[in-house]
């Protein structure tokens, strides 16, 4: 389970929101597949007959398509936008830098085939970051 934030500072119904600005969405979107493919090799090792990843965010900039093409971007495999393919070897654009990339080198492979397809969690508000969505990818 991944929870990336973005700031949400509000109070409804009795209950206090604090939540905190989770910035390098490339490197969450990054650990997110990782853990797909993670789920992949448990699966297929027999040490269990499936699994699920999921990511809850308030963070529209997770489901909406970018204004570049998604392959055009240096980090343009990691992304999980509504309505992509995740499958194959993932990796950094050449372009990418080292402070970019961090300490996630290491291509992905994702075995399986799985459409991204995001769904409405739950919605504080209209202002800005209230709306919460989720991704789930079943791998079996």
């Amino acid at each position: 389970l991944k929870y990336p934030t973005r700031i949400l500072e509000l109070n409804r119904d009795s209950e206090q929101f604090l939540l905190g600005n989770h910035q390098a969405q490339q490197h969450r979107r990054y650990d997110f597949l990782k853990d797909v493919q993670r789920l992949e090799r448990v699966v297929a090792e027999g040490d269990a007959s499936g699994g699920f990843a999921v990511l809850l965010t308030n963070d529209a900039y997770y489901w909406k398509s970018p204004i570049l093409t998604w392959r055009e971007k240096i980090d343009g495999a990691f992304r999980l936008h509504e309505g992509r393919k995740a499958t194959g070897r993932l990796a950094w654009s050449k372009s990418a830098k080292a402070k970019t990339i961090g300490n996630r080198h290491e291509p992905i492979e994702i075995t399986g085939t799985y459409d991204l397809q995001w769904r409405d969690y739950s919605k504080l508000g209209r202002g800005s970051n209230q709306q919460f969505r989720y991704l789930a990818v079943t791998v079996q």
